[in-house]
Protein backbone atom coordinates (compact mmCIF):
# COMPACT_ATOMS: atom_id res chain seq x y z
CA UNK A 1 0.00 0.00 0.00
CA UNK A 2 1.41 3.44 -0.12
CA UNK A 3 -1.21 6.02 0.20
CA UNK A 4 1.47 8.53 2.36
CA UNK A 5 0.16 11.97 4.14
CA UNK A 6 2.31 14.95 3.81
CA UNK A 7 2.17 17.53 6.10
CA UNK A 8 3.69 20.91 4.92
CA UNK A 9 5.91 22.65 7.68
CA UNK A 10 6.26 26.14 7.54
CA UNK A 11 10.28 26.66 7.77
CA UNK A 12 13.22 25.18 9.52
CA UNK A 13 12.44 25.76 13.18
CA UNK A 14 9.19 24.32 12.56
CA UNK A 15 10.82 21.28 11.09
CA UNK A 16 13.17 20.85 14.20
CA UNK A 17 10.66 21.73 16.88
CA UNK A 18 7.59 18.87 15.09
CA UNK A 19 10.88 16.12 15.23
CA UNK A 20 11.87 16.83 18.53
CA UNK A 21 8.05 16.47 19.47
CA UNK A 22 7.43 13.47 17.81
CA UNK A 23 10.68 12.01 19.49
CA UNK A 24 9.99 12.71 22.94
CA UNK A 25 6.14 11.54 22.45
CA UNK A 26 6.72 8.26 20.19
CA UNK A 27 8.88 5.50 19.91
CA UNK A 28 10.39 5.90 16.82
CA UNK A 29 13.84 4.50 15.61
CA UNK A 30 16.14 4.97 12.93
CA UNK A 31 17.02 8.38 12.26
CA UNK A 32 18.90 7.90 8.95
CA UNK A 33 19.50 10.16 6.41
CA UNK A 34 19.88 10.44 2.75
CA UNK A 35 19.61 13.21 -0.31
CA UNK A 36 18.02 12.20 -3.95
CA UNK A 37 17.78 14.66 -6.96
CA UNK A 38 14.31 13.56 -8.85
CA UNK A 39 13.01 14.85 -12.06
CA UNK A 40 9.37 14.46 -12.36
CA UNK A 41 8.45 13.71 -15.59
CA UNK A 42 4.70 13.77 -17.15
CA UNK A 43 2.30 14.76 -20.58
CA UNK A 44 2.04 18.07 -21.13
CA UNK A 45 -1.97 17.94 -19.61
CA UNK A 46 -0.69 15.19 -16.72
CA UNK A 47 -2.10 12.16 -18.22
CA UNK A 48 -0.08 10.14 -15.60
CA UNK A 49 -0.96 12.33 -12.42
CA UNK A 50 -4.63 12.56 -13.08
CA UNK A 51 -4.38 8.61 -13.36
CA UNK A 52 -2.61 8.37 -9.44
CA UNK A 53 0.87 7.89 -11.75
CA UNK A 54 4.04 9.46 -10.66
CA UNK A 55 7.29 8.98 -13.07
CA UNK A 56 10.60 10.31 -11.85
CA UNK A 57 13.98 10.11 -12.95
CA UNK A 58 16.59 9.52 -10.55
CA UNK A 59 20.47 8.59 -10.79
CA UNK A 60 19.96 6.76 -14.49
CA UNK A 61 16.49 5.11 -13.77
CA UNK A 62 13.04 5.45 -14.52
CA UNK A 63 10.60 4.65 -11.55
CA UNK A 64 6.83 4.60 -12.30
CA UNK A 65 4.69 4.00 -9.09
CA UNK A 66 0.86 4.03 -8.80
CA UNK A 67 -0.07 6.51 -5.84
CA UNK A 68 -3.14 3.93 -4.84
CA UNK A 69 -1.23 0.96 -4.14
CA UNK A 70 2.37 1.38 -3.75
CA UNK A 71 3.27 -0.58 -6.67
CA UNK A 72 6.39 0.30 -9.24
CA UNK A 73 7.75 -0.47 -12.15
CA UNK A 74 11.59 0.47 -12.74
CA UNK A 75 13.80 1.19 -15.67
CA UNK A 76 17.56 1.68 -16.18
CA UNK A 77 18.13 3.57 -18.70
CA UNK A 78 21.60 3.58 -21.34
CA UNK A 79 23.78 5.72 -19.80
CA UNK A 80 24.46 7.24 -23.65
CA UNK A 81 21.23 8.05 -24.31
CA UNK A 82 18.42 10.63 -22.82
CA UNK A 83 14.66 9.61 -21.69
CA UNK A 84 12.49 8.43 -24.26
CA UNK A 85 9.53 11.12 -25.26
CA UNK A 86 7.23 8.47 -26.55
CA UNK A 87 5.91 5.12 -25.26
CA UNK A 88 6.90 3.79 -28.64
CA UNK A 89 10.86 5.21 -27.79
CA UNK A 90 10.97 2.74 -24.74
CA UNK A 91 11.64 -1.23 -25.17
CA UNK A 92 9.43 -3.72 -25.03
CA UNK A 93 7.99 -4.55 -21.44
CA UNK A 94 5.33 -3.89 -18.88
CA UNK A 95 7.23 -0.70 -18.23
CA UNK A 96 5.77 0.50 -22.02
CA UNK A 97 2.64 -1.43 -21.85
CA UNK A 98 1.88 0.44 -18.57
CA UNK A 99 2.82 4.00 -20.35
CA UNK A 100 1.03 3.12 -23.53
CA UNK A 101 -2.31 2.82 -22.28
CA UNK A 102 -2.20 6.17 -20.44
CA UNK A 103 -0.28 8.52 -22.41
CA UNK A 104 -1.25 7.46 -26.01
CA UNK A 105 0.40 10.09 -28.46
CA UNK A 106 1.43 12.60 -26.06
CA UNK A 107 5.44 13.52 -25.48
CA UNK A 108 6.82 12.98 -21.94
CA UNK A 109 8.12 16.46 -20.53
CA UNK A 110 9.70 17.49 -17.74
CA UNK A 111 7.61 18.69 -15.09
CA UNK A 112 9.07 19.64 -12.24
CA UNK A 113 12.57 18.54 -10.41
CA UNK A 114 13.48 18.51 -6.81
CA UNK A 115 16.77 18.01 -4.60
CA UNK A 116 15.81 16.63 -1.24
CA UNK A 117 17.62 15.73 1.77
CA UNK A 118 15.39 13.52 4.24
CA UNK A 119 15.64 12.54 7.64
CA UNK A 120 14.04 8.74 7.78
CA UNK A 121 12.36 7.52 11.24
CA UNK A 122 10.18 4.45 11.74
CA UNK A 123 7.32 4.44 14.43
CA UNK A 124 7.43 0.87 15.98
CA UNK A 125 5.24 -0.76 18.00
CA UNK A 126 5.25 -2.84 21.64
CA UNK A 127 6.52 -5.61 19.97
CA UNK A 128 9.42 -3.62 18.14
CA UNK A 129 7.92 -4.39 14.75
CA UNK A 130 7.58 -1.03 12.29
CA UNK A 131 4.30 0.05 11.55
CA UNK A 132 4.73 3.33 9.83
CA UNK A 133 7.35 5.42 8.55
CA UNK A 134 8.29 9.20 9.33
CA UNK A 135 10.47 11.30 6.85
CA UNK A 136 11.19 14.86 7.01
CA UNK A 137 11.91 16.04 3.82
CA UNK A 138 13.77 19.40 3.11
CA UNK A 139 12.78 20.01 -0.60
CA UNK A 140 14.29 22.66 -3.00
CA UNK A 141 12.10 22.54 -6.26
CA UNK A 142 12.59 23.71 -9.56
CA UNK A 143 14.45 26.48 -11.60
CA UNK A 144 17.92 26.96 -11.52
CA UNK A 145 19.98 27.75 -8.46
CA UNK A 146 19.00 31.57 -8.05
CA UNK A 147 15.59 30.56 -8.47
CA UNK A 148 14.99 27.50 -6.14
CA UNK A 149 12.06 27.37 -3.42
CA UNK A 150 12.47 25.68 -0.75
CA UNK A 151 9.87 23.58 1.19
CA UNK A 152 9.71 21.29 4.27
CA UNK A 153 7.46 18.65 4.30
CA UNK A 154 6.76 15.53 7.17
CA UNK A 155 5.90 12.51 5.13
CA UNK A 156 3.95 10.06 7.03
CA UNK A 157 4.24 5.96 4.95
CA UNK A 158 1.48 4.06 6.23
CA UNK A 159 2.58 0.02 6.54
CA UNK A 160 0.79 -3.00 5.02
CA UNK A 161 -1.48 -4.45 7.87
CA UNK A 162 -1.11 -1.88 10.26
CA UNK A 163 -4.06 0.75 9.47
CA UNK A 164 -5.28 1.44 12.33
CA UNK A 165 -1.43 2.59 13.93
CA UNK A 166 -1.41 5.13 10.85
CA UNK A 167 -4.51 6.38 11.56
CA UNK A 168 -3.19 6.80 15.11
CA UNK A 169 0.01 8.36 13.56
CA UNK A 170 -1.35 10.88 11.28
CA UNK A 171 -3.84 11.96 14.27
CA UNK A 172 -1.31 12.72 16.31
CA UNK A 173 1.02 14.66 14.32
CA UNK A 174 -2.52 16.70 13.60
CA UNK A 175 -2.91 17.30 17.04
CA UNK A 176 0.40 19.03 16.95
CA UNK A 177 -0.81 21.77 15.27
CA UNK A 178 -0.41 20.38 11.66
CA UNK A 179 -2.93 20.25 9.29
CA UNK A 180 -2.48 17.46 6.56
CA UNK A 181 -1.31 18.48 2.95
CA UNK A 182 -3.75 18.00 -0.24
CA UNK A 183 -1.95 15.64 -2.84
CA UNK A 184 1.76 13.76 -3.32
CA UNK A 185 4.99 15.27 -3.48
CA UNK A 186 4.45 15.98 -7.33
CA UNK A 187 1.24 18.23 -6.99
CA UNK A 188 2.91 19.69 -3.93
CA UNK A 189 6.24 20.40 -5.24
CA UNK A 190 4.15 22.09 -8.43
CA UNK A 191 1.98 24.35 -6.36
CA UNK A 192 5.24 25.94 -4.60
CA UNK A 193 6.43 26.57 -8.20
CA UNK A 194 3.37 28.32 -8.83
CA UNK A 195 1.65 25.81 -11.16
CA UNK A 196 -0.88 23.61 -10.25
CA UNK A 197 -0.70 19.66 -11.14
CA UNK A 198 -3.38 18.85 -13.61
CA UNK A 199 -4.99 22.46 -14.69
CA UNK A 200 -4.60 22.04 -18.44
CA UNK A 201 -7.19 20.96 -19.84
CA UNK A 202 -8.51 21.16 -23.75
CA UNK A 203 -12.21 21.06 -22.67
CA UNK A 204 -14.58 24.13 -22.25
CA UNK A 205 -13.89 24.45 -18.13
CA UNK A 206 -16.29 27.25 -17.64
CA UNK A 207 -19.13 27.79 -15.34
CA UNK A 208 -21.83 30.14 -16.03
CA UNK A 209 -25.00 31.11 -14.05
CA UNK A 210 -28.68 31.06 -15.84
CA UNK A 211 -29.14 34.78 -14.70
CA UNK A 212 -25.71 36.00 -16.08
CA UNK A 213 -26.01 38.55 -18.97
CA UNK A 214 -25.57 36.68 -22.54
CA UNK A 215 -22.82 39.30 -23.41
CA UNK A 216 -20.69 38.29 -20.66
CA UNK A 217 -21.29 34.99 -20.63
CA UNK A 218 -20.06 34.51 -24.10
CA UNK A 219 -17.10 36.40 -23.58
CA UNK A 220 -16.29 33.97 -20.64
CA UNK A 221 -16.58 31.47 -22.84
CA UNK A 222 -14.27 33.26 -25.50
CA UNK A 223 -11.77 34.29 -23.29
CA UNK A 224 -11.29 30.16 -22.58
CA UNK A 225 -10.86 29.10 -25.67
CA UNK A 226 -8.30 32.26 -26.09
CA UNK A 227 -6.35 30.55 -23.47
CA UNK A 228 -6.59 27.29 -24.76
CA UNK A 229 -4.98 28.49 -28.16
CA UNK A 230 -2.16 30.60 -26.58
CA UNK A 231 -1.10 27.81 -24.09
CA UNK A 232 -0.73 25.52 -27.39
CA UNK A 233 1.07 27.68 -29.45
CA UNK A 234 4.31 27.44 -28.03
CA UNK A 235 4.39 23.17 -27.88
CA UNK A 236 3.06 23.57 -31.79
CA UNK A 237 6.28 25.55 -32.99
CA UNK A 238 8.78 23.33 -30.79
CA UNK A 239 6.86 20.35 -32.32
CA UNK A 240 6.53 18.46 -29.24
CA UNK A 241 3.52 16.26 -30.01
CA UNK A 242 0.61 16.25 -32.40
CA UNK A 243 -1.65 16.79 -29.64
CA UNK A 244 -1.29 21.13 -29.21
CA UNK A 245 -2.25 21.17 -33.24
CA UNK A 246 -5.41 19.33 -32.34
CA UNK A 247 -6.44 21.33 -28.97
CA UNK A 248 -4.82 24.57 -30.75
CA UNK A 249 -7.55 23.71 -33.83
CA UNK A 250 -10.41 22.59 -31.98
CA UNK A 251 -10.25 25.89 -29.88
CA UNK A 252 -10.46 27.75 -33.30
CA UNK A 253 -13.61 25.75 -34.31
CA UNK A 254 -15.07 26.21 -30.88
CA UNK A 255 -14.36 30.14 -31.23
CA UNK A 256 -15.82 30.61 -34.82
CA UNK A 257 -18.97 28.38 -33.10
CA UNK A 258 -19.04 30.33 -30.76
CA UNK A 259 -18.93 33.79 -32.88
CA UNK A 260 -22.55 32.52 -34.29
CA UNK A 261 -23.65 33.27 -30.89
CA UNK A 262 -23.51 37.14 -30.76
CA UNK A 263 -26.26 38.32 -33.29
CA UNK A 264 -28.25 40.52 -31.44
CA UNK A 265 -25.28 40.77 -28.52
CA UNK A 266 -22.67 42.37 -30.25
CA UNK A 267 -22.55 43.85 -34.03
CA UNK A 268 -22.70 42.05 -36.65
CA UNK A 269 -18.98 43.47 -38.41
CA UNK A 270 -17.63 41.66 -34.97
CA UNK A 271 -18.74 39.12 -35.66
CA UNK A 272 -17.83 38.80 -39.38
CA UNK A 273 -14.13 40.25 -38.67
CA UNK A 274 -13.11 37.85 -35.96
CA UNK A 275 -15.36 34.47 -38.06
CA UNK A 276 -13.25 35.61 -40.88
CA UNK A 277 -9.83 35.93 -38.91
CA UNK A 278 -10.47 32.70 -37.36
CA UNK A 279 -11.14 30.85 -40.48
CA UNK A 280 -8.32 31.64 -42.23
CA UNK A 281 -6.17 30.73 -38.86
CA UNK A 282 -7.70 27.01 -39.24
CA UNK A 283 -7.32 26.61 -42.84
CA UNK A 284 -3.51 27.13 -42.50
CA UNK A 285 -3.50 24.52 -40.49
CA UNK A 286 -5.46 22.01 -42.49
CA UNK A 287 -2.33 20.50 -44.16
CA UNK A 288 -0.29 19.94 -41.09
CA UNK A 289 -3.37 18.64 -39.26
CA UNK A 290 -3.87 15.83 -42.20
CA UNK A 291 -0.30 14.70 -42.26
CA UNK A 292 -0.41 13.94 -38.75
CA UNK A 293 -3.37 11.78 -38.60
CA UNK A 294 -1.49 9.77 -41.32
CA UNK A 295 1.25 9.35 -39.61
CA UNK A 296 -0.44 8.71 -36.65
CA UNK A 297 -1.71 6.00 -38.18
CA UNK A 298 0.78 4.32 -39.95
CA UNK A 299 0.60 1.55 -38.00
CA UNK A 300 -2.33 0.88 -38.43
CA UNK A 301 -1.79 1.46 -42.18
CA UNK A 302 0.61 -1.03 -41.96
CA UNK A 303 -1.18 -3.82 -40.74
CA UNK A 304 -4.13 -3.09 -43.27
CA UNK A 305 -1.90 -4.75 -46.18
CA UNK A 306 -0.31 -7.86 -46.90
CA UNK A 307 3.47 -8.34 -46.25
CA UNK A 308 4.59 -8.04 -50.20
CA UNK A 309 3.06 -4.50 -49.99
CA UNK A 310 4.36 -2.94 -47.20
CA UNK A 311 7.66 -1.95 -48.22
CA UNK A 312 6.16 0.60 -51.23
CA UNK A 313 4.25 1.94 -47.92
CA UNK A 314 6.96 2.80 -46.14
CA UNK A 315 8.44 4.90 -49.42
CA UNK A 316 4.80 6.72 -49.34
CA UNK A 317 5.16 7.17 -45.64
CA UNK A 318 8.79 8.81 -46.46
CA UNK A 319 7.17 11.27 -48.55
CA UNK A 320 4.37 12.16 -46.50
CA UNK A 321 7.37 13.03 -43.71
CA UNK A 322 8.98 15.18 -46.24
CA UNK A 323 5.53 17.33 -46.70
CA UNK A 324 4.91 17.27 -43.11
CA UNK A 325 7.90 19.05 -42.33
CA UNK A 326 7.68 21.38 -44.80
CA UNK A 327 3.74 21.97 -43.55
CA UNK A 328 5.02 22.44 -39.57
CA UNK A 329 7.61 25.11 -40.93
CA UNK A 330 4.86 26.90 -43.10
CA UNK A 331 2.97 27.04 -40.06
CA UNK A 332 4.88 27.68 -37.08
CA UNK A 333 6.01 30.78 -39.06
CA UNK A 334 2.61 31.49 -39.37
CA UNK A 335 1.98 31.75 -35.73
CA UNK A 336 5.06 33.93 -35.21
CA UNK A 337 4.12 36.18 -38.16
CA UNK A 338 2.94 39.97 -37.76
CA UNK A 339 -0.23 39.13 -38.96
CA UNK A 340 -1.50 36.62 -36.58
CA UNK A 341 -0.38 38.67 -34.03
CA UNK A 342 -2.06 41.29 -34.88
CA UNK A 343 -5.03 39.08 -35.15
CA UNK A 344 -4.92 37.45 -32.03
CA UNK A 345 -4.02 40.94 -29.92
CA UNK A 346 -7.32 42.67 -31.48
CA UNK A 347 -9.45 39.86 -30.35
CA UNK A 348 -7.96 39.82 -27.19
CA UNK A 349 -8.70 43.65 -27.04
CA UNK A 350 -12.04 42.98 -27.98
CA UNK A 351 -12.69 40.33 -25.39
CA UNK A 352 -10.92 42.28 -22.35
CA UNK A 353 -11.16 45.72 -22.55
CA UNK A 354 -14.29 47.81 -21.17
CA UNK A 355 -17.45 48.01 -23.13
CA UNK A 356 -17.65 50.94 -25.62
CA UNK A 357 -20.91 52.53 -25.52
CA UNK A 358 -22.79 51.52 -28.39
CA UNK A 359 -20.66 48.17 -28.97
CA UNK A 360 -23.27 46.05 -26.79
CA UNK A 361 -26.59 45.31 -28.04
CA UNK A 362 -29.79 45.14 -26.14
CA UNK A 363 -29.73 41.77 -26.24
CA UNK A 364 -26.39 41.20 -24.22
CA UNK A 365 -28.10 41.99 -20.79
CA UNK A 366 -30.79 39.37 -21.37
CA UNK A 367 -30.40 36.22 -19.17
CA UNK A 368 -27.95 33.87 -20.89
CA UNK A 369 -30.50 30.44 -20.12
CA UNK A 370 -32.55 31.39 -22.60
CA UNK A 371 -30.02 32.24 -25.18
CA UNK A 372 -28.63 28.62 -24.61
CA UNK A 373 -32.36 26.73 -25.04
CA UNK A 374 -32.84 28.54 -28.16
CA UNK A 375 -29.67 28.23 -29.82
CA UNK A 376 -29.45 24.15 -28.74
CA UNK A 377 -32.98 23.39 -29.75
CA UNK A 378 -32.29 25.23 -32.67
CA UNK A 379 -28.86 23.09 -33.59
CA UNK A 380 -30.78 19.93 -33.07
CA UNK A 381 -33.63 20.51 -34.93
CA UNK A 382 -31.57 21.32 -37.96
CA UNK A 383 -29.33 18.27 -36.79
CA UNK A 384 -32.53 16.07 -37.08
CA UNK A 385 -34.09 17.38 -40.20
CA UNK A 386 -30.42 16.77 -42.08
CA UNK A 387 -29.98 13.36 -40.42
CA UNK A 388 -33.28 12.09 -41.88
CA UNK A 389 -32.50 13.32 -45.55
CA UNK A 390 -30.26 10.94 -45.89
CA UNK A 391 -30.92 7.42 -47.42
CA UNK A 392 -28.36 4.92 -49.59
CA UNK A 393 -28.34 7.85 -52.67
CA UNK A 394 -26.67 10.58 -50.00
CA UNK A 395 -23.70 11.69 -51.29
CA UNK A 396 -20.55 12.25 -49.16
CA UNK A 397 -21.17 15.60 -48.99
CA UNK A 398 -24.72 14.93 -47.24
CA UNK A 399 -23.12 12.79 -44.25
CA UNK A 400 -20.41 15.74 -44.01
CA UNK A 401 -23.14 18.55 -43.94
CA UNK A 402 -24.63 16.74 -41.01
CA UNK A 403 -21.05 16.14 -39.58
CA UNK A 404 -20.36 20.25 -39.16
CA UNK A 405 -23.90 20.62 -37.99
CA UNK A 406 -23.12 17.94 -35.18
CA UNK A 407 -20.29 19.27 -34.20
CA UNK A 408 -21.49 23.06 -33.93
CA UNK A 409 -24.23 21.27 -31.81
CA UNK A 410 -21.94 19.55 -29.37
CA UNK A 411 -20.24 23.28 -29.23
CA UNK A 412 -22.89 24.64 -27.54
CA UNK A 413 -23.75 22.33 -25.27
CA UNK A 414 -20.20 22.14 -24.43
CA UNK A 415 -20.08 25.93 -23.95
CA UNK A 416 -23.40 25.91 -21.28
CA UNK A 417 -23.43 22.78 -19.95
CA UNK A 418 -22.97 24.07 -16.45
CA UNK A 419 -26.50 25.90 -16.94
CA UNK A 420 -27.91 22.42 -16.78
CA UNK A 421 -27.98 19.25 -14.77
CA UNK A 422 -24.84 17.40 -14.74
CA UNK A 423 -26.30 13.81 -15.50
CA UNK A 424 -28.85 14.74 -17.85
CA UNK A 425 -26.51 17.05 -20.48
CA UNK A 426 -23.26 14.24 -20.04
CA UNK A 427 -26.26 11.48 -21.52
CA UNK A 428 -27.19 13.98 -23.98
CA UNK A 429 -22.95 14.70 -24.93
CA UNK A 430 -22.40 11.19 -25.20
CA UNK A 431 -25.55 9.93 -27.59
CA UNK A 432 -24.15 12.68 -29.76
CA UNK A 433 -20.53 12.14 -29.61
CA UNK A 434 -21.28 8.51 -30.49
CA UNK A 435 -22.67 9.65 -33.88
CA UNK A 436 -20.12 11.73 -34.50
CA UNK A 437 -17.92 9.42 -34.23
CA UNK A 438 -19.53 7.11 -37.27
CA UNK A 439 -19.32 10.30 -39.06
CA UNK A 440 -16.04 11.56 -38.33
CA UNK A 441 -14.71 8.33 -39.35
CA UNK A 442 -16.28 8.46 -42.31
CA UNK A 443 -15.17 11.71 -43.54
CA UNK A 444 -11.74 10.53 -42.41
CA UNK A 445 -11.89 7.69 -44.86
CA UNK A 446 -13.11 9.81 -47.73
CA UNK A 447 -10.42 12.43 -46.79
CA UNK A 448 -7.41 9.87 -46.49
CA UNK A 449 -8.48 7.73 -49.85
CA UNK A 450 -8.51 11.45 -51.38
CA UNK A 451 -4.83 12.08 -50.67
CA UNK A 452 -3.67 8.98 -51.46
CA UNK A 453 -5.06 9.53 -55.20
CA UNK A 454 -3.17 12.49 -55.57
CA UNK A 455 0.02 10.92 -54.30
CA UNK A 456 -0.60 8.00 -57.13
CA UNK A 457 -1.13 10.83 -59.51
CA UNK A 458 2.28 12.76 -58.57
CA UNK A 459 4.13 9.24 -58.99
CA UNK A 460 6.15 7.95 -61.08
CA UNK A 461 6.32 4.13 -62.14
CA UNK A 462 9.42 4.11 -63.34
CA UNK A 463 11.46 5.63 -60.67
CA UNK A 464 12.59 3.49 -58.00
CA UNK A 465 10.79 2.22 -55.52
CA UNK A 466 7.88 3.72 -57.46
CA UNK A 467 5.74 0.95 -58.32
CA UNK A 468 5.91 -0.92 -55.12
CA UNK A 469 4.37 2.90 -53.36
CA UNK A 470 1.78 2.79 -55.87
CA UNK A 471 0.66 -0.75 -55.32
CA UNK A 472 0.78 0.10 -51.35
CA UNK A 473 -1.41 3.60 -52.13
CA UNK A 474 -3.75 1.29 -54.28
CA UNK A 475 -3.89 -1.51 -51.83
CA UNK A 476 -4.45 1.06 -48.69
CA UNK A 477 -7.17 3.15 -50.93
CA UNK A 478 -9.09 -0.38 -51.40
CA UNK A 479 -8.92 -1.01 -47.56
CA UNK A 480 -10.10 2.29 -46.98
CA UNK A 481 -13.07 2.30 -49.12
CA UNK A 482 -13.92 -1.23 -47.61
CA UNK A 483 -14.02 0.66 -43.89
CA UNK A 484 -15.49 3.42 -45.38
CA UNK A 485 -18.56 1.28 -46.58
CA UNK A 486 -18.45 -0.56 -42.90
CA UNK A 487 -19.10 2.86 -41.13
CA UNK A 488 -21.30 4.02 -43.71
CA UNK A 489 -23.62 0.99 -42.77
CA UNK A 490 -23.74 1.76 -39.18
CA UNK A 491 -24.90 4.95 -39.54
CA UNK A 492 -28.14 4.86 -39.28
CA UNK A 493 -28.01 2.84 -36.43
CA UNK A 494 -26.16 5.39 -34.79
CA UNK A 495 -28.66 8.13 -35.91
CA UNK A 496 -31.57 6.31 -34.99
CA UNK A 497 -30.22 6.02 -31.06
CA UNK A 498 -29.58 10.25 -31.71
CA UNK A 499 -33.04 10.83 -32.85
CA UNK A 500 -35.00 8.20 -30.84
CA UNK A 501 -38.06 8.79 -28.38
CA UNK A 502 -35.60 8.75 -25.36
CA UNK A 503 -33.46 11.60 -26.70
CA UNK A 504 -36.54 13.84 -27.40
CA UNK A 505 -37.72 13.82 -24.52
CA UNK A 506 -34.27 14.29 -22.91
CA UNK A 507 -33.77 17.46 -25.00
CA UNK A 508 -37.62 18.73 -24.13
CA UNK A 509 -37.19 18.10 -20.67
CA UNK A 510 -33.58 20.15 -21.07
CA UNK A 511 -33.88 22.67 -23.32
CA UNK A 512 -38.03 23.97 -23.49
CA UNK A 513 -38.67 27.43 -23.11
CA UNK A 514 -36.66 30.38 -22.75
Amino acid sequence: MDNSQYFILEDESTRDEVLGRLKNGLPLTGDRKTAKKQLFLDTYDHRLYKKGLLLTYEDGCLMLRNTGDGSSLSLDLPADGGIPRFWQDFPEGPFRDNLRSVIDIRALLPAIGIDSRVTHLDLENEDGKTVAHLNFEDVEVGGDNTDKTVIHLLEAVPVRGYVEEFENLTRYISDLGLGPAEGNIFSIALGASGKRAGDYTSKVSVVLTPDMPSGEAIKIILKSLLETMRKNEDGIVKDIDTEFLHDFRVAVRRTRSALTLIRGIFPESVKEEFKTEFAGIGKKSNELRDLDIYLLRREQYTEMLPPALRAGLDLLFNIIVREREEAHREFALELASDSYRRSIDAWEKFLYEPEVPGVALPDADAPVIGLAKIRIRKRYKKALKLGKGIDGSSSDRDLHTLRIECKKLRYYLEFFESLFPTDEIKEVIRHLKVLQDNLGDYNDMYVQQERLKGYISKMNASESGGRESIAAAGGLISELYMKQKEIRSEFHGRFGEFAGVEMRDLFDNLFSGN
